[in-house]
């Protein structure tokens, strides 16, 4: 992008781009490397609103391999992102699920996010946090364990997803992947049902599932120490012949 010297930006076309209260005091300097340009491009009045327009217009955009890090139990947790180049000021919210208990989402500014706080309760938090500006949004889902440590070792912890959805008369299988603490591991469901069909087995949750709905659960991991975490799940059921998105 570029503007020149002989060009004419008012204050509130720069704030406009840059994203700033109309108090802040922006210098000619600021306001060339913001356009990303040489200070003696001429470039005509025309040209240079339309790259104004251009830089300010775009909607937020997720990168597709970003995650968010797991937690420990009592320490400060802090992620925060830029959606550059969306416009400012793009805005952050919880679209659906939970965020870890303790942690805060807040738009700090212009396309920045964060998530902060310090974890005050275990488990596996599945969330989608949606991104939103002038021009667009864009939503995504993100999964965030929180575990903890205990004198004598490790608690356990299931790590990997649990499948989130299954159709109405299909086979679920999947075995449970256990981190921390010392195997062998026993594994109870604390509070919550399954969905009818689909049973605990050892770390295997298997069967067909027979009832369409959402089903919240809670499974309770124990190691050979007597060292435990207690983690929350969910599990819709779908019509079958109707597919599914997830």
């Amino acid at each position: 992008m570029s503007t020149g010297t002989g060009l004419n930006v008012s204050k509130t076309v720069a704030y406009a781009v840059m994203g700033k209260p109309a108090g802040t005091n922006v210098s000619k300097a600021t306001v060339y490397a913001v356009f990303g340009s040489p200070a003696g491009v001429n470039v005509s009045k025309a040209q240079a609103y339309a790259v104004i327009a251009a830089f300010n217009s775009n909607p937020p955009s997720w990168p597709s391999t970003m995650t968010l890090p797991d937690g420990t139990l009592g320490a400060a947790y802090s992620q925060v992102w830029d959606l550059s180049p969306a416009a400012f000021p793009t805005t952050y919210t919880l679209a659906s699920g939970t965020l870890p208990t303790g942690l805060t989402l807040s738009s700090p500014h212009d396309d920045v996010g964060s998530l902060t706080g310090t974890p005050t309760a275990l488990g596996s938090f599945t969330f989608s946090l949606t991104a939103t500006n002038s021009y667009g949004a864009a939503t995504k889902s993100f999964t965030v364990n929180i575990s903890t440590t205990s004198s004598g070792g490790t608690n356990p912890i299931i790590i990997g997803a649990i499948p989130g959805y299954c159709l109405s008369g299909q086979l679920f299988n999947t075995t449970l992947t256990i981190s921390g603490g010392t195997s062998p591991y026993s594994v109870v469901v604390a509070s919550g049902s399954l969905p009818p069909g689909i049973s605990l087995s050892g770390l295997t949750l298997n069967g067909t599932s027979t009832t369409i709905g959402t089903y919240n659960f809670a499974l309770t991991v124990t190691d050979t120490n007597g060292l435990t975490s207690t983690q929350s799940f969910q599990i819709t059921v779908g019509m079958a012949g109707y597919g599914w998105v997830s």
